[in-house]
């Protein structure tokens, strides 16, 4: 009679062995679908780490830039949105007119970077860092907001925010 019910002679085996190959399909299914959802979280995720990545990159290229003095590379990571506002001439006078206030450019961290909702340059991915800076005179809390549009493969400044204590000293 044993024998009958593992070969499915007495006709609940088959019925046994349909709901386990039912139930076997549906699990790879499953793992399927669990697998598809891990991968695009995984590509996402690396998406993000490599666009945090390039945003940093460009938060160096500035502050380097401003290490050497040189406004007019610092500028160039500024996209065409941020001077609609002021001119460049005008942002590259202020840049210098920093270091007067602050001193010079000592070292950078980055604080916090997030995600920003604006849409002021378009459609494409926008970024907010925050950074600490250190000046030889006065430490300055600095809040750029990046933008990648949609399509391009960097990053630029469409907003730059400085807070320091130097701005209210004569």
């Amino acid at each position: 009679m044993r024998a009958a019910v593992a070969d499915g002679g007495d006709g609940g085996g088959g019925r046994i062995r349909r709901v386990r190959d039912a139930t076997l399909r549906h699990l790879n299914t499953i793992s399927i679908l669990v697998l598809g959802v891990v991968s695009a979280l995984h590509a996402i995720g690396c998406t993000r780490d490599e666009e945090r990545i390039e945003a940093e990159v460009l938060i160096e290229r500035h502050f380097d830039a401003l290490a050497h003095r040189a406004y007019s590379a610092a500028i160039a990571n500024y996209a065409d949105a941020f001077f609609l506002d002021t001119t460049r001439s005008d942002w590259r006078n202020s840049l210098a007119a920093l270091e007067a206030k602050l001193g010079t450019f000592q070292h950078y961290e980055i604080t916090n970077q997030q995600s920003d909702s604006r849409k002021t340059a378009g459609p494409g991915r926008y970024l907010r860092i925050a950074c600490r800076v250190s000046y030889s005179k006065y430490p300055s809390d600095e809040i750029f907001y990046v933008f990648r549009a949609t399509g391009s493969t960097r990053f630029k400044i469409v907003g730059h925010k400085i807070a320091s204590i130097g701005f209210l000293e004569k």
